[in-house]
């Protein structure tokens, strides 16, 4: 059997399976979207336990202002692990000139209950800050305990309070549990992006916590001097920035201003139930004498279906970073150069290629059996940037290359099926993926492409 038999096979069984998704979709979602609209608000853990949301009769729960004696301060070395934030990015974040300033003295109340938060999650990880409301507890944003976009919880937690770079003053923290509610999980509305993190430690004890309540009065916060004080996505890794500024409008569960703050990643919701992503970087520099101009580029596209009440998720991505135009030209680079390259099924499961002169399409669909059970189907395609300059693996090492550029641009197709399951800290997989053969790999390299049954685990501390 030639290798275009196997293309025509795999490409009509994922327009199958696309148009069986549309029609179930269709019958399904106006019924699933209005018995999610009518259900009451829950609390919900990220071992899938929900819990119902009582009223308190306080109106104010004070804060613990500490003293930190010296004693307190553990002062633990730590590395930058150069994660990118978790969330949204704004266009106004930072508005006007940048009036943030440099927190100094993180280990002094009350940023020392103020923490920076190293998430894990299974397709990826991230920072996020978070502040004590109590001797064990953290309040947070939804998105950092739960990725509406990809339908997935974290993995793991870090909590380090008063960070300050590569110093943590009070050592560093594992989560034992975390909380969202229903309706961020199942809308991704912002409305609904808060969360709380459980520690096993009380250092709330040592490092204080913030008061919080509520009131009716919306002239109690009008106009109000406020401070934002965090670990934002722009500033040196692990660093703690402040600003102050006036509440200027205040709404029900919302208080607006003008005070700059900068997230990670453009994401957003479309009409129809859709969801975007937009990542982009851009490199300047020298690469030894020669100039280094290059860039890279991500998005994607997804939607939600409840089926019989089980979530299915539908996704198209597409991922490119430029490749050298012209390598027998010595004074230009331009490959982007992949810095952390830790690519593990960004372009395929079986980790043949990386972020570097290439264009990748890639469409997935992941179907939650049961809260610790998914189906995964996931197709991708590759095509060269350039076509004088190499294929790269996920390391970034040249595997072909054509040099006069006749070899084409298609590097080939890779068709993946596999499924997960969660038991507490363990996710156990298996899965089937096989390589098809474009015109580029055809060309320069010999041999079968690659097939590959696999199981794996892993354990999150």
């Amino acid at each position: 059997m030639s290798l275009a038999q196997p293309h025509k096979i795999a490409l009509r069984f994922l327009l199958l399976a696309s148009m069986m998704v549309g029609i179930l979709g269709m019958l399904g979602a106006v019924q699933s979207t209005q018995a999610a609209q009518g259900a009451p608000l829950q609390i919900v853990r990220n071992d899938g336990a929900t819990f119902a949301i009582v009223s308190s009769e306080l109106k104010f729960s004070p804060s613990n202002a500490v003293t930190i004696s010296p004693e307190s301060l553990v002062n633990a070395e730590v590395g930058a692990k150069n994660l990118k934030p978790l969330g949204d990015l704004s266009p106004e974040s930072v508005i006007g000139a940048d009036g943030r300033t440099q927190v100094i003295n993180t280990s002094a109340y009350p940023n020392s209950a103020i923490a920076h938060l190293e998430v894990n999650f299974p397709s990826g990880s991230g920072t996020c800050t978070g502040w004590f409301m109590s001797r064990n507890r953290l309040a947070t944003a939804g998105h950092c305990v739960y990725d509406a976009t990809a339908g997935e919880w974290a993995t793991s937690i870090i909590v380090y309070p008063g960070r300050d770079g590569s110093t943590a003053p009070y050592g560093s923290f594992s989560a034992i549990n975390w909380y969202t509610v229903t309706k961020w999980i199942s809308t991704g509305n912002s409305k609904y992006d808060y969360g709380l993190i459980k520690l096993g430690s009380d250092v709330g004890n040592t490092v204080g916590w913030f008061g919080y309540g509520w009131t009716a009065d919306d002239s109690f916060l009008l106009n109000r001097k406020s401070n934002v004080r965090g670990y934002p996505g722009d500033k040196a890794y692990g660093t703690m920035w402040t600003m102050k500024g006036r509440i200027q409008q205040v709404k029900k569960t919302r208080l607006f201003y003008s005070i700059d703050t900068f997230g990670g990643r453009l994401t957003g919701r479309l009409p129809e139930g859709l969801r975007y992503s937009l990542e982009g970087a851009l490199q300047a520099g020298k690469d030894g004498a020669a100039t280094h101009r290059a860039a890279a580029w991500f998005s994607a596209l997804s939607r939600r279906w409840m089926l019989s009440g089980k979530p299915l998720d539908v996704a198209a991505e597409y991922k490119f970073a430029t490749g050298t135009k012209d390598p027998r030209n010595t004074a230009k680079v331009g490959a982007f150069d992949v810095l952390f390259p830790s690519t593990h099924d960004k372009f395929g499961h079986m980790d043949l290629f990386g972020w570097r002169n290439i264009h990748a399409a890639r469409s997935q669909a992941t179907f939650a059996l049961k809260a610790p059970l998914t189906l995964n189907l996931m197709y991708d395609s590759w095509w060269l940037a350039s076509e004088r300059d190499a294929l790269y693996s996920a390391a970034g090492r040249a595997i072909a290359r054509s040099p006069a550029g006749t070899a084409g641009r298609h590097v080939g197709q890779e068709l993946d099926f596999f499924g997960t399951y969660r038991y507490r800290r363990f996710t156990f997989g298996a899965g089937y993926g096989h390589m098809f053969k474009g015109a580029f790999v055809k060309s320069t390299t010999p041999g079968v492409p690659p097939t590959f049954v696999y199981l794996f685990h892993t354990y999150s501390l």
